[in-house]
């Protein structure tokens, strides 16, 4: 990526955390997941689609960000 694209997807990523605390009340709580840190293309079929392994790690992602709302 170039340094341009970098910062544009770096502030797109921190817009979607603001957006996430900004919708958030206390009814309806809105949960950002980090899909992004520590990603690699050893979880991707293709260009667009994980594979299995890929899978497992979205829903460890998942998970791990909901389970403290579960109990």
């Amino acid at each position: 990526m170039t340094p341009e694209a970098i910062v544009i997807y770096n502030s797109f990523n921190e817009s979607i955390m603001t957006l996430a605390n900004e919708q958030t009340n206390s009814s309806s709580k809105i949960i950002a997941i980090d899909m992004t840190t520590d990603w690699t293309d050893n979880y991707m079929a293709d260009n667009l689609h994980y594979n299995a392994m890929g899978a497992e790690e979205v829903a460890r992602r998942y998970y791990a960000a909901i389970e403290v709302h579960l109990k």
